[in-house]
């Protein structure tokens, strides 16, 4: 693995230790962590579909819309451990 994969799964790890990201994300970023495509969660958003909910091992991530800002949707993330 190079460094900056390295940088980029602690940082997850640290997100996924706190059991939420404390501030909205794009979209981009949100698909990129929740593992889905962009247009999923465009099309969740559209057809009334939130929180969009997805399966990871030993839980669930939970992705709520936010607000749009200069034309971007930002999105909250939190993560639920299954018991």
């Amino acid at each position: 693995m190079y460094p900056k994969q390295i940088t980029i799964l602690d940082h997850a790890l640290d997100m996924l230790q706190t059991q939420h990201i404390p501030y909205p994300v794009d979209t981009e970023t949100a698909a990129k962590v929740v593992g889905v495509s962009k247009t999923t969660l465009s099309q969740a958003k559209r057809s009334g579909r939130l929180p969009y909910q997805h399966p990871f091992e030993g839980g669930v991530t939970v992705v709520e819309y936010d607000r749009k800002s200069k034309n971007k949707d930002y999105w909250k993330i939190s993560f639920k451990k299954s018991t």
